[in-house]
This record gives C-alpha cells, sequence and structure tokens, in this order.
C-alpha cells in the first residue's frame, strides 16, 4: 500500500512540473522581450517559407516555422550588422550569425522599418537603402 502511495505522488507531480514549465514559459517571454513585443507573419528565402518577424524596444528575432527555433528571446539591436528593404515588400536583415531575406505585408514592414529607424539607424546600408 504504502508503494501504491509513493507511486501515485510521482505520477501525480510529473504532470504537475510539467504543466508549469509550459505556462511559466510566457511570463519568462514577456521579461527578456518587455510588455511591447509585436510579431509579423512573413515567408523567407526563395522558397518562400512562412515565419515570424518579432520586435519589441529590447530587440528582434526571426524564426522559419517548422524549423528548429535558434532561440526564444529578442537579438540586441546592437547585433544588427547592416539591414535594407526593396523589392515587393522586401526585409534584409544581416547579423553575425547570418543574414535573411524576408517579405512582409506593407503595413508590417513598415512597422518594422520604424522599429529599425529608432535602434538600428546606423546599421542601414546607405547603398541599398530603404523606401518601403
Amino acid at each position: 500500500m504504502q508503494v501504491a502511495r509513493v507511486l501515485a505522488v510521482a505520477f501525480l507531480s510529473v504532470p504537475a512540473a510539467l504543466w508549469s514549465q509550459q505556462h511559466g514559459d510566457q511570463f519568462k517571454d514577456s521579461v527578456s522581450w518587455g510588455p511591447n513585443k509585436e510579431t509579423f507573419k512573413i515567408t523567407v528565402g526563395i522558397r518562400n517559407y512562412e515565419g515570424a518577424f518579432m520586435v519589441s524596444e529590447q530587440g528582434f528575432r526571426w524564426n522559419q516555422l517548422g524549423f528548429p527555433d535558434q532561440g526564444t528571446g529578442p537579438i540586441p539591436w546592437d547585433d544588427i550588422r547592416s539591414w535594407s528593404c526593396g523589392g515587393r515588400f522586401g526585409l534584409t536583415v544581416t547579423t553575425a550569425q547570418g543574414a535573411a531575406e524576408m517579405r512582409l505585408k506593407r503595413e508590417d514592414l513598415l512597422k518594422v522599418v520604424k522599429y529599425l529607424n529608432k535602434y538600428a539607424p546606423s546599421a542601414l546600408d546607405a547603398d541599398k537603402g530603404c523606401l518601403p
């Protein structure tokens, strides 16, 4: 009987621990991103993979859906080496980890460019510019 109690406590504590891990992430995310995080739907690369581009005062990040996440918190704005926009609602962002060419809806691109002009104005590629 005592073994059954120990097993019951063990089995009941595992789901509770898993639940608390999953539900605690939202608070960790809001702390690292700050209160004004915005997420935009994007397509990335030549094959037009769907993804998300997130921005806040703390930084930015992009993810491709169906690919492993490279992190959940923001990349600091200072990590941008260059950025530009061109083509049909296209945005190119280059960091030390690599570059991404992405497409956004025009109204979303305008919002993202406001963040870039505010937090990373010196990284704007002068040769390519940005006229969305």
